[in-house]
């Protein structure tokens, strides 16, 4: 029969390493889990958007944007934050690690960039253009939308007039006659709308 040592000082050295280890994964864990989301606050007389940690209450960060921010939307992965300024022709990307302006999107001629939305795989982002007396009396609302990846409008969509906010959610299945209904009121209201015209 074999004769089983056990050293002492091997096991004490093992247990330490192992403590340490479990202890700085805890500590680990800890700081993702409580880490403090952001606030971000758009100022449209300053032209900023104030970012706050909202573990604080405190204001961390003053980002400088277009004309007339609007509305603010953060991409799913938490790293940039999309800025509509009402009176520019643009989209400012912030960069959530510097909190700084990262790029511009050019969204084309216009007087009001108005809702913001990024699809949630966080591959596209569109935004609404077009909600003033100008464009309803044109018919010229648009939807463009933005590949995030590259920041470049892919395409733009011809609306009409005074598109607003736009909201991009997952649609439970409906039954086909829910659906249709849909399809209708859409048809009568266009239908309407181009016998006003």
């Amino acid at each position: 029969m074999e004769k089983v040592i056990f050293d002492r000082a091997n096991i004490k050295h093992t247990f330490i390493k192992l403590l340490v280890f479990t202890v700085l994964a805890f500590l680990i864990i800890v700081s993702i889990a409580g880490a403090a989301p952001f606030a971000y606050i758009t100022s449209s007389l300053n032209n900023t958007v104030s970012v706050i940690d909202t573990a604080t209450n405190n204001i961390t960060a003053t980002v400088n944007v277009g004309k007339q921010p609007f509305r603010v939307v953060v991409s799913s992965d938490g790293k940039k934050v999309y800025v509509v300024n009402k009176k520019s022709n643009f989209v400012s990307v912030i960069d959530t690690g510097t909190n700084t302006v990262a790029t511009t999107v050019y969204v084309g001629q216009g007087e009001s960039v108005n809702g913001v939305a990024v699809t949630p795989d966080g591959k596209k982002v569109y935004v609404t253009k077009g909600g003033n007396l100008h464009s309803f009396l044109s018919n010229e609302g648009n939807v463009s939308v933005i590949d995030a990846a590259t920041n470049v409008v892919k395409t733009t969509v011809n609306l009409g007039s005074l598109p607003n906010q736009i909201v991009i959610g997952n649609i439970p299945h409906r039954a086909p006659a829910d659906f249709n209904y849909l399809i209708i009121a859409s048809m009568v209201v266009l239908y309407i709308r181009k016998k006003l015209s």
